[in-house]
């Protein structure tokens, strides 16, 4: 998370670092409390990047757990799988054309 942080460019280089620190060492629900209200953008940000990148990969594993995940203290985001799937195309389209930009 600390690295994505960065590289959205909402911490610095060291920040960063300390955020996975804190992740790698005492998990997710304290590396969301390090990020305070910068927590539920950068979640959200992490989600659409993470579903757009699913179509540039060539294969693809997944695994499905039963019954329902312990979340602890992690916030709740919901993602229109629709929107989700046409923003990955549309990046996918450009990457295939060769015109993807950062949108920074």
């Amino acid at each position: 998370m600390g690295r994505f942080a960065c590289r959205e460019e909402l911490l610095g280089e060291d920040e960063a670092e300390a955020l996975y620190g804190v992740e790698q060492q005492l998990g997710l629900t304290h590396a969301l409390q390090y990020l305070g209200e910068n927590a539920a953008w950068l979640v959200d940000h992490m989600i659409w990047a993470i579903g757009c990148s699913l179509y540039y990969m060539g294969r693809g594993y997944w695994l499905f757990f039963d019954g329902a995940p312990a979340k602890d203290a992690l916030p709740e985001v919901s993602v229109d799988a629709v929107q989700l799937s046409l923003e990955g195309l549309r990046q996918y389209d450009e990457w295939r054309r060769g015109d993807l930009r950062s949108s920074a």
